[in-house]
């Protein structure tokens, strides 16, 4: 199997580095991506997609010392299905990019 995306987007929020407990960078943020198109009645139209990302180890170390909130991106990677349960008790499920260096 293959899974791999590809997204160019702006980051969502100010980077904030975090360690795992043996010691791993890592950051959680989410980039907005949009698409432009002329509708028929020939108004211009936007579509926003915001998807959540992870990144690991000396990339997450760079990004944060260079990127910050509004930064345009490149990101490759894998998609990857977390399940959750929510304040309410009800299963969730939230797609996200793991990047890959």
């Amino acid at each position: 199997m293959f899974n791999q995306i590809t997204v160019i987007g702006n980051i969502c929020q100010d980077i904030e580095l975090n360690r795992s407990q043996s010691g791993v960078s890592f950051i959680n943020n989410a980039i907005a991506s949009s698409y432009k198109y002329t509708a028929n009645d020939g108004t211009v139209k936007e579509e926003v997609c915001y998807l959540s990302f992870s990144v690991f180890g000396k990339l997450a170390e760079n990004m944060n010392r260079y990127l910050h909130k509004g930064s345009k991106i490149f990101l490759q990677g894998r998609m990857v299905q977390e399940n959750y349960i929510d304040q309410e008790g009800k299963n969730r499920t939230k797609y996200k990019i793991a990047v890959e260096a």
